[in-house]
């Protein structure tokens, strides 16, 4: 079976990974230029997800890689080595 994105618990990661690296959502909107912060609390509550190209560049803001952010393979493993510095 292929892995599939859910939105609601990609938006799960997307929220833990903010706190993990003390981001507020108008951080996040302000790094990524986005037009308004509401873009931000959409993923969050997985009402979205980024597209393609903002999800590039939310992953490198938030040093995971899509995979983990999008179907969570990882996300344990990718979240202690956050916390530890690596």
């Amino acid at each position: 079976m292929y892995p599939r994105v859910d939105k609601i618990e990609t938006g799960k990661r997307i929220r833990s990974l903010m706190k993990v690296r003390g981001l507020k959502p108008t951080d996040v909107q302000d790094k990524l230029s986005l037009c308004c912060v509401q873009t931000v609390y959409k993923w969050m509550r997985g009402e979205s997800i980024p597209s393609i190209d903002i999800l590039y560049s939310l992953c490198a803001l938030l040093r995971v890689n899509m995979d983990s952010l999008l179907v969570g393979n990882k996300e344990q493993i990718v979240l202690e080595n956050m916390n530890r510095g690596l």
